[in-house]
């Protein structure tokens, strides 16, 4: 019970300070982690309380997280920050130290802007900046699409027969783009087995100097002109219903099927 009754002393003494009535109360917003600019929250206060050097747990846990409308003044100024990509509003008086808060982007969006292929913070990809500083007053990532242009130059590589990556080249980077920008106008489509029931339908290009290979759906590779054999193995009360090219049947196309395929 001493004990117990020590340790109850104890976090009264350490709390006396928060816990005594306050003779007012106002707003502060405070910063729960500095090191982020996004980590702000509105808190009632007593004003007499010191509070810098407390723990973001002790924040949270002793006073009353209250709506941000509560901490943001009326005069507010827009900015951006390069080193987050971000858009703030903070306050005009002290440029933010009292009182900032994450807004939508596109309130930060310059007038005129463009697409470029850039490397910002480490990160390569395409961005949309202001067109006056290419991306010290404003960027933002976009797929990759948005910067393509006459002037894109692509490549394949390929990682297997059935799969590879086409990038864009242009910049001097290689930057991931949809596969259609690398695929053949007019492409090949070439049916491999893989076993006696399997195989993968391979879209590539006439010309072999092109090394365009891609995995696609079996449809691609169905011919004109198939049947459909059914098949169960020896013990087993069910089976699966396979199509297949007439002319080989199967050698050339193999695909399961609906079983009412099958059906007289």
């Amino acid at each position: 019970m001493v004990i117990k009754l020590t340790n109850i002393l104890k976090t009264i003494i350490y709390l006396y300070p928060l816990l005594a009535l306050p003779s007012s109360l106002n707003y502060r917003w405070i910063h729960l982690d500095k090191t982020r600019l996004d980590r702000g929250k509105c808190f009632e206060v007593d004003p007499s309380l010191e509070i810098n050097n407390l723990k973001e747990e002790e924040i949270t846990n002793y006073f009353k997280r209250v709506k941000t409308e509560l901490c943001r003044p009326k005069e507010l100024l827009i900015f951006f920050n390069t080193e987050d990509g971000k858009c703030y509003q903070g306050d005009k008086k002290t440029n933010g130290r009292d009182f900032i808060e994450k807004i939508k982007i596109e309130l930060c969006k310059s007038e005129n802007v463009q697409f470029e292929y850039k490397d910002i913070n480490g990160k390569i990809g395409c961005y949309e900046v202001d067109s006056e500083t290419l991306g010290k007053n404003y960027f933002k990532k976009v797929k990759s699409n948005n910067c393509i242009n006459e002037k894109s130059k692509f490549t394949w590589e390929r990682q297997s027969l059935t799969r590879g990556t086409c990038y864009d080249v242009s910049s001097g980077s290689k930057i991931k783009v949809k596969h259609t920008q690398c695929r053949p106008d007019n492409p090949i489509y070439t049916f491999i087995k893989k076993d006696f029931f399997n195989g993968d339908c391979i879209e590539h290009a006439g010309n072999e100097l092109d090394p365009y290979s891609k995995k696609v759906k079996n449809s691609k590779c169905k011919p004109k002109k198939t049947t459909y054999f059914f098949y169960k193995k020896p013990g087993r009360t069910s089976g699966r219903c396979y199509e297949v090219d007439e002319q080989t049947r199967g050698e050339k196309y193999i695909n399961k099927t609906d079983l009412s395929d099958c059906k007289d």
